[in-house]
């Protein structure tokens, strides 16, 4: 897998799973504003979304992205396949004839990526919901 695809995809992901990312959810939050257009406007220029500036704007697993990861160009644009790739993977279904050994060696390492992103995400919010559990035992008394 290049750089690039790891690159895209794990843009992607976060785009689709990290709050932080999900710039489209803004209208849904300061819609009902009167200055919603000005306060979206201006969260947007925070984020750095929308167009690809001279300063990092995200930097993860060292890779530099000069806009929000919301930008149209930091999305792979087979990602949706990947994901139902693999789904049909984790169940044993290999996305080509043959066995394990017998599949593109790209596709195995996104497979594997997306599946550790999948995981990560699982542990992290596992983790999340216990400390809302251990918040609410502490707050009642």
């Amino acid at each position: 897998m290049s750089l690039t695809d790891y690159a895209l995809l794990n843009s992607t992901w976060l785009n689709l799973t990290n709050k932080r990312f999900q710039c489209s959810k803004l209208y849904e939050t300061y819609s009902k504003r009167k200055d919603a257009d000005v306060v979206i406007k201006h969260e947007k220029v925070i984020r750095g979304c929308g167009e690809i500036k001279d300063k990092v704007k995200v930097e993860l697993d060292g890779i530099n992205y000069y806009s929000c990861l919301c930008h149209k160009n930091f999305q792979h644009p087979l990602f949706n396949t990947f994901m139902v790739l693999s789904d049909k993977f984790d169940k044993g279904i290999m996305p080509f004839g043959g066995g394990v050994m017998e599949q593109p060696a790209q596709i195995i390492e996104i497979l594997n990526l997306i599946s550790k992103l999948k995981s990560d995400l699982e542990v992290e919010q596992a983790k999340e919901q216990q400390s809302k559990q251990k918040g609410n035992k502490h707050g009642r008394r």
